[in-house]
């Protein structure tokens, strides 16, 4: 698709195409084509901001700019723009058209200097552009019409403190008359007759998807359209497994062949379900709009797209909220390993918000969700679907270890048997290392005093000796090993003697290096009500965390953005929703190690002692 400004030679042909696009939209006829019309000879137009999109000549699409404004309660004016009428051809609806259209001239009013964007559009659909609520930023309208009005900051900080009543031009309020004699210049065409579904179908937004190239298109709500359909849900029970879909496009009939975007697979479709409640009804289709069960689909799992081979797509599915509550998981008879893996891998395909996570760091199979309550019912799924007994308890927290000084040591194995020897003996210097988390091997030996032979038998000796540190037997990161001198026997020495001798000097060496304990520090982004700042930022006080800054959200609730150590954070999620009567949510990401207070090293080394001595 060419995309340019519009001339004076396009307009009759834009408002033909904005008269076919609205056409029935929300009434028999519709007004947006007079608006186009009559906005281009307006003060309030932007003549900069009006592009067509053509395809082979023809121009399928189009997107009018113009100034508005947000004012203050205290009278202050904020200058914003807006857009409308956007119009695409009927025939190349669901595309990508209109998101590549609007998204050239966002990115045109971005450069031309323009700072806020407001608009009154679908709430569902305009997100994927970087829009919000406006009532988020404190803008609001006359008609109370909630989400429908969004806005968008197109420079950094624009929207910061602006809050007020967004007004467009007055030419937006449209005179139905005049709009009814400038339609009785243009060729007849019959009101809309629409069946109720059609009109249902014409208010709800395109889906965001991407072809099989992975770019960005909409597939729109079409009934006679390719069949593409999500996979929400998958549902397990004794007579087997389930797959919930939404059909999004065309319908879906048992003996169809549908397309598995995710897995790559084409999969023949069986019986069709409606499930209402504890009985499964059989039916033949599963009609555009409408959800449905597909059985027997072992395959296709949760948040897969199925597609016509000749149309494919992928759907953007639902989004999931990021598990915050972490146990580790083990089953109380050992030897149900296997089937508890199994038993959560099961239930993962049915409920995709919890995660399971094999951390061979801790040795401890960790299964992570939004709360106690979920993980609770896993923790009885397993027991009553697959018969395994599991216990909780709290996950290890994966320290990292390293040095604060210089410390050269010597390492020398030798041992003689009845037969050969083994003798090795090197120099070692260990060095902190900033600039590298992993170990870095550096070699500077002179004179052949160790062969080069053995230097990767050193490096590896090396490497296997830092993944236990001096303190508390956690890896140790930041960490640079010189090897600059040593001996060897013509005969006796060998590489796992080497290999021996480069470990006897970081042993050796580790103590007297100055070690400290790094510890796990995480984001953490918390959003309460505002009568609960005070306990929340106390809290924060005393698990060690840092307020980096709040926002406020308009709508009563503040953004509480923190750094807190890992360690402190594993029974939030619960004493959270205590502290705010469960109206309290939050995400955290781990950011980096940090050294651990004297305290909490202490703690954490005797809790890895005490542990060593248990196992």
């Amino acid at each position: 698709m060419n995309i340019r400004l519009e001339n004076k030679q396009d307009f009759y042909t834009v408002e033909l195409l904005t008269r076919d696009a609205f056409w029935g939209e929300f009434e028999p006829g519709c007004v947006e084509h007079y608006l186009a019309h009559i906005l281009r000879d307006a003060p309030c137009f932007i003549p900069e901001l009006d592009f067509v999109g053509e395809q082979d000549g023809r121009v399928i699409a189009n997107v009018i700019f113009s100034h508005g404004s947000i004012d203050s309660p205290d009278g202050q004016r904020h200058d914003a723009i807006s857009f409308g009428p956007f119009s695409v051809a009927s025939d190349w609806k669901g595309r990508g058209v209109g998101g590549a259209l609007l998204r050239h001239a966002l990115d045109q009013a971005r450069a031309m200097g323009f700072g806020i964007v407001c608009l009154h559009g679908h709430a569902d659909y305009y997100p994927r552009f970087g829009f919000r609520p406006a009532r988020e930023y404190g803008v609001s309208d006359d008609y109370g019409v909630g989400d429908a009005l969004m806005a968008m900051a197109l420079q950094p900080g624009v929207l910061d403190g602006v809050s007020g009543v967004w007004r467009e031009d007055p030419i937006f309020e449209v005179d139905p008359a005049k709009a009814a004699a400038y339609e009785a210049t243009l060729p007849y065409k019959a009101p809309a007759q629409r069946p109720a579904a059609e009109l249902a179908f014409a208010c709800l937004p395109a889906e965001a998807a991407q072809d099989d190239d992975g770019n960005a298109v909409e597939v729109a709500h079409d009934e006679n359209g390719a069949t593409a359909a999500i996979v929400f849900k998958t549902v397990s029970d004794q007579y087997g497994k389930f797959s919930l879909v939404k059909v999004v496009r065309g319908k879906i009939t048992g003996d169809m062949s549908l397309y598995d975007t995710t897995t790559g697979n084409t999969e023949k479709l069986g019986r069709l379900y409606t499930l209402k409640g504890k009985k499964n009804e059989e039916v033949k289709e599963i009609c555009c709009g409408d959800i449905g069960a597909i059985a027997k689909m072992d395959r296709v799992k949760t948040g897969d797209t199925l597609c016509d081979p000749k149309s494919i797509v992928k759907l953007a599915g639902m989004p999931y909220a990021e598990p915050c509550y972490s146990r580790a998981i083990a089953p109380k008879t050992r030897g149900q390993e296997e089937k508890l893996g199994t038993g959560l891998n099961r239930l993962n395909e049915e409920d995709p918000t919890f995660t399971v996570v094999n951390n061979a760091e801790t040795h401890q199979m960790v299964v992570s969700g939004a709360g106690d309550i979920q993980i609770d019912v896993l923790v009885s799924k397993l027991k009553t679907r697959f018969g395994v007994d599991a216990e909780l308890d709290t996950p290890r927290v994966p320290y990292r270890e390293k040095i604060r000084k210089t410390v050269q040591k010597q390492g020398r194995h030798k041992k003689q048997t009845g037969g050969s020897g083994q003798f090795g003996d090197v120099w070692v210097r260990f060095e902190p290392n900033e600039e590298s988390e992993e170990m870095v091997f550096a070699e500077e030996v002179f004179g052949g005093s160790v062969p080069k032979n053995f230097f990767p038998a050193v490096e590896k000796g090396l490497r296997e000796a830092v993944l236990h540190g001096p303190l508390a037997g956690y890896p140790v990161v930041n960490l640079k090993c010189v090897l600059y001198d040593g001996s060897y026997h013509p005969v006796d020495s060998s590489e796992i003697a080497f290999k021996t001798a480069a470990n006897l000097a970081y042993k050796a060496a580790m103590p007297e290096a100055s070690p400290v304990l790094l510890e796990p520090v995480c984001e953490l982004k918390v959003t309460v009500p505002d009568q609960y700042m005070g306990d929340i930022l106390g809290d924060l006080n005393k698990r060690r965390g840092r307020v980096m800054g709040m926002t406020p959200t308009g709508d009563g609730e503040q953004i509480i953005e923190a750094e807190c150590p890992e360690a402190e954070l594993m029974s939030y999620a619960i004493d959270l929703r205590s502290m705010t009567q469960s109206r309290g949510s939050f995400t955290m990401h781990f950011v980096r190690y940090e050294q651990c207070s004297a305290d909490a090293q202490e703690k954490a080394v005797a809790a890895a002692k005490a542990m060593q001595e248990a196992e």
